[in-house]
Parts: C-alpha cells; structure tokens; sequence
C-alpha cells in the first residue's frame, strides 16, 4: 500500500509572471531523426510559459548581456541532455547578476553517462538547485545534493485527450524492447502470440527512419482507438512519458508494478492494470469480458492524468522561485515525493525517507561493490557485466570493472577503462572537469 504525503498548502501564485530565462540546448539538428524528440524540449518550454514569461536562449552566450537585456528574476540552465545532436550552448560569465536565483533542469535518464559532466557545469556556473525530469534522480545521483527536485513528465492535454475513436485495436505495442525494458522483453511477446496487436516499430533516435515513428496527434489518436496499451519504465523502473500519454489519450494503461508508478497515482485495477508474463493474460481476458468494467479504469485513469499530470500540473520551478525569496538559513526546501509540492521547512526537521525505486542496475552495483570489498572478483565481475547488459552507459558498473582489473594486478585495463570515461565527460560532453572518483 502507497501511504501519500500529507499535502502542503499551495504557494500562492504571483500576480505577475516572473521572468525565467531559460538557456536550452540548440536541439533543432533532431528535426531531422526523432522529431518527437525536439516537441518533447518545446513542451518543457511551454510547460514553463504556464507559470513564467519565458525567454530561450540557445546559441552560446554571455549570461551578463542577456541579464541586460531581458531582466529575468530567475534563470533555469539546461544540463545533462545525452545526445551528439544537439548542440550543447557555452554559457560565459555566469558570475554576473549573483541576486538572479540560478536552478539547473537535468534533462536526461537518471542513469545517464551525463550526470558528472551535468555536476561539472553545475559546478562551474554556481548552480546548487537541481530539477530532473526522473522521479527515479535521488537513486542515482549524490546525497550531498540537498537541492535535487523532480520536475516529472507530463503530457499535453490538447494533444492526448479522448478523441471519441471506435476501439478497434485490442492491443497497441510501441517502443523499444532492447535490454533496458526488460519488462517489455517477457511481456510483449505473450500479448502477440495471443491477441489481434498493433506494432509500432521503433527506430532509433539518431535513425533517418525515425520520422516514419506515430508521434503527435496521430499516434494520440492511434492510443485513443486501442483497448489496452502496455508500458514501462526500463529497468530504473522510471515514469516514462508513455505512462502518462496511454491513460491521456484513452486508452487503458498496462504496466508494471513500481513504487513510482504508484506514487504517481496508479492504482491496479482501479485505473490501470498492473501485470506481468505470468498473469497479463488473465486480466486482460477478464476485463474484454466486462466491458463495463473496463471503461470504468481506462476512464478512471484518463481523468487521473488530466487532474494530476498535465504540464499544468507541474509548478515546481515556480513554487521552489518563491520559496528561496522568503527562505533563510534555518529552512529548506523540500518536496513532498516525486510528484508532489515543494514546502518551506525548518531546517531542523528530520528529512522524509526517500522510498528507492528498486532499479534491476542498483541491484547488481551493491552487490558487485560488495563482492569487490570482499575481494570476490569474479563475482563482482559477473554483477558489473549483468548490469552493463541492461545498458552500457552506466558510469558505475563501468568503474567497477576497473576497479576489479586494479584488485586483479591490471593497472593498464584500469587506466584504459578510467580513460575512457574521463574521454566521455570532457570531450564528448564537454564538460570542463572530469568525475573527480575516476579521474
């Protein structure tokens, strides 16, 4: 059972838009791959337009000139975004205006190769105040970081609304089934071998092809006329955007299990279905025979997600702008789970316990780095590798080989392994500083 935070009091909203700057990646090049990519950066930028007068700046700049010329009370940094498209803007002179409250928005996985070269800039700019888009940010990132806020994903309820189409599709499998989604890996090819589903393709984000992806109104529209509609949130066991656009568009979510999920709002049989390999069938077999039923949940989940998670729904930059005025150094900020409001507190107060959102990848880094305290390098070995397979991005599993290469007397693979990280974070990133732990 998922006990909510008790609700703070909502901060009042100002009776002028404050002014946010915000300085955004050039992600224009993806245009040309994975457009929906690009709308997914335009609709943070018009998520922000419901509570700020935004200007957005995304060519290298001076963060001096354009305090002169636009007067922003806040300026928001986007950091972390993991891409060899989009252009990375170089943000100088960031010492300049220090009354201009300063927050970084982590655009990236939570698990992303990016994060130590997102911590460097932060660094660098004098940026303590973090927002993610992950609810899962507090697993993967340090515990040093007081300001860490999530900003989660939201959809655009113009876009996924119910559209009134005929339910002709039984089941609309979308997405990638590459070793990140394992759920998806047992789950989808149970739902095709027994139900009458639509496939959509995927394509990679960097793949010309990508612009033959459902995107827009049309893959809304495509949702709107499904029954069912399975997702997940890849093995960090995330809140993806297709949580959110399945219910929205009127369709009924199937997913799997998570303290996230819940924490969202999901609840089984209620408003989604949640399940897996061994039972999906029974439950999607019981609610096609009770038709009645299943209105009940896909339509109690589009109005969950109509009340709770639209980018009108998301007023957490603003409410932490608001706060830090009237803070002082005998308070914090601190939010009320991932999804929820951000509340002035005295310092004092004994911090929430964080509920872990129990990623398949944490898993196997604790016991490898247990195994390797031991010495037990074979096995720590064998949980680096198990979690290297789920994606080979992850910086911990990789430093973890290293180390089990230093304990086994190689040096050499030590510092080729280091190399390679300290390569990715300042060339590849650009960051100015490698992760101080591998360098």
């Amino acid at each position: 059972m998922v006990i909510a935070a008790p609700a703070s009091a909502p901060v009042p909203a100002p009776a002028k838009k404050p002014k946010l700057v915000f300085f955004q990646w050039d992600h224009s090049p993806y245009a040309r791959y994975a457009n929906y990519l690009l709308q997914h950066t335009q609709e943070h930028v018009r998520c922000l337009q419901q509570f700020f007068d935004v200007v957005v700046v995304n060519e290298d700049c001076d963060f001096g000139r354009i305090c002169d010329l636009h007067t922003p009370d806040l300026a928001l940094f986007e950091v972390g975004y993991q891409s060899h498209v989009s252009h990375r803007i170089e943000i100088r002179n960031t010492s300049a205006y220090p009354h201009v409250p300063k927050a970084a928005l982590l655009n990236a996985d939570s698990w992303s190769w990016t994060r130590t070269g997102a911590m460097s800039d932060m660094e660098r700019w004098g940026i303590g105040v973090c927002f993610s888009i992950c609810t899962t940010v507090h697993d993967y990132m340090p515990e040093a970081l007081d300001a860490l806020y999530c900003w989660p994903n939201f959809i655009d309820p113009a876009i996924f609304r119910d559209y009134g189409m005929d339910k002709s599709i039984p089941v609309m499998l979308t997405g990638m089934r590459n070793p990140l989604y394992p759920w998806r890996q047992r789950v989808h090819p149970v739902l095709e071998q027994s139900y009458s589903c639509l496939v959509s393709p995927s394509h990679g984000y960097l793949d010309l092809t990508a612009a033959r992806v459902l995107q827009g109104e049309r893959y809304a529209r495509t949702l709107n006329a499904s029954l069912f509609a399975p997702t997940c949130g890849t093995m960090a066991n995330e809140v993806v955007r297709k949580h959110l656009e399945i219910p929205g568009a009127g369709a009924c979510l199937v997913t799997e299990r998570t303290p996230m999920v819940e924490a969202a709002g999901f609840v089984h049989m209620q408003n989604c279905v949640f399940a897996d390999s061994d039972d999906i069938l029974d439950s999607l077999d019981g609610l096609m025979a009770d038709p009645s039923r299943l209105q009940q949940i896909t339509s109690a989940g589009h109005d969950l997600v109509h009340r709770r998670h639209t980018m009108a729904q998301r007023p957490q930059i603003l409410q932490w702008y608001l706060l830090q005025r009237s803070s002082s150094p005998a308070s914090r900020i601190v939010q009320h789970g991932p999804f929820g409001d951000l509340e002035l507190v005295d310092r004092t107060v004994p911090k929430a316990p964080r509920r872990p959102a129990g990623g398949l990848d944490r898993g196997h880094l604790a016991a490898g780095y247990a195994s390797l305290l031991q010495r037990d390098i074979e096995t720590a070995r064998r949980r680096f590798n198990a979690c290297i397979a789920l994606t080979p991005i992850i910086t911990e599993a990789r430093l973890g080989l290293a180390l089990c290469d230093l304990t086994a007397g190689d040096p050499a693979a030590t510092a080729m392994v280091a190399g390679q990280l300290v390569q990715e974070t300042t060339v590849q990133y650009g960051a100015q500083d490698p992760d101080p732990v591998t360098w």
